[in-house]
């Protein structure tokens, strides 16, 4: 077993996120990622409450966009939630997701290897703490000053799923964070990619840390756990890279009919297209007992951080927070459970 951490999507109120928080903190799971969903909460702020909620907890917003936020901004976010929890916090950015960005929001996602390159360089320069000059295709600073310059160089993680994504996180980050909904083959896929990209830049393929995000859902009732999973899944399938996924692991799935179901709020249609017996490749589900066996199915080889994304209801939320606990007491060994 490895140590695990635990993804709160923002869907569920500030408060009782704060609460799973602390539950996370005292059953000594390592780290909290922190999704941020257009028109749910905002991410960076909730990772600040968060941060002042709990004492040794790593907390990471998953993921700040590099299309809605200027890197500056981010950079001033960064550098601001790591002065007030020294060695507590990683940054990730991503792109976004498409549908919300351009559909909602009117943004486009134009060529984001090459956003994502410059938004990367553009962090690094700003916390370095010399004046920036950047003439990039996409952004650009003319002798930018930053005056809060973080102590350590603050980890930077980049989330996604494409390939070519992949091998830029592998190039270029600290790590890389791989979307809920992936099956253990696809993990190893995203992992070979990370490290050709590590690889190919000349880097120690070890020292770029892979987060694999984990649908979770944790009952009393096996059936009605595993349908919370289902829905959330086809939710999932709304990303053609998950549905890509899919394909990849061989599973048999009307992935649009799933998708648009789950996208109009019909959870239990969309439930009912993801045949149960498919569903252990792509999520956790059970009792306690099976959650904790099933686990072991993701911990594939080069996978540094597995993170429980807890589904369901309330208790379920509390449930995976036990089991992540667990995980990580089984991980540390004998006499050094408590704090």
């Amino acid at each position: 077993m490895r140590p695990v951490g635990i993804a709160l999507d923002g869907m569920t109120p500030i408060q009782e996120m704060i609460d799973l928080a602390r539950q996370a903190d005292m059953a000594r799971v390592d780290s909290l990622w922190v999704a941020e969903h257009v028109g749910y909460r905002d991410g960076l702020a909730s990772s600040m409450a968060l941060l002042t909620a709990t004492e040794d907890l790593t907390v990471a917003p998953a993921a700040t966009s590099i299309y809605s936020r200027h890197p500056m901004i981010t950079a001033m976010t960064g550098a601001t939630l790591e002065e007030y929890a020294p060695g507590r916090v990683i940054l990730t950015v991503a792109t976004g997701n498409p549908r919300a960005h351009v559909r909602e929001m009117g943004l486009g996602l134009e060529r984001p290897v090459a956003v994502m390159r410059e938004y990367v360089q553009v962090l690094r320069g700003l916390w370095s703490g010399q004046p920036l000059t950047f003439s990039g295709e996409f952004f650009r600073l003319n002798d930018a000053t930053f005056y809060v310059v973080p102590r350590r160089p603050l980890p930077l993680f980049v989330a996604g799923i494409g390939s070519r994504m992949l091998e830029l996180a592998g190039e270029l980050g600290d790590g890389a964070v791989f979307s809920a909904g992936l099956s253990p083959v696809a993990l190893r896929r995203c992992i070979e990619l990370v490290r050709a990209g590590a690889s190919r830049a000349g880097r120690d393929t070890k020292t770029v840390r892979t987060v694999a995000i984990l649908i979770t859902a944790v009952a009393g009732d096996s059936r009605r756990a595993r349908r919370q999973a289902r829905a959330f899944f086809a939710y999932a399938l709304r990303n053609r890279f998950i549905s890509e996924n899919v394909r990849l692991t061989g599973t048999r799935i009307d992935i649009q009919a799933a998708a648009d179901a789950a996208a109009h709020g019909d959870w239990d249609a969309a439930a009912a297209l993801v045949p149960d017996e498919a569903l252990d490749d792509y999520a956790i589900a059970g009792t306690p007992e099976e959650c904790a066996a099933q686990l072991k199915r993701f911990l594939v080889d080069g996978l540094d951080v597995p993170v429980l994304l807890p589904v369901g209801d309330a208790e379920g939320r509390r449930g995976a927070v036990e089991l992540a606990g667990w995980a990580c007491r089984e991980a540390r060994g004998p006499g050094r459970h408590a704090r």
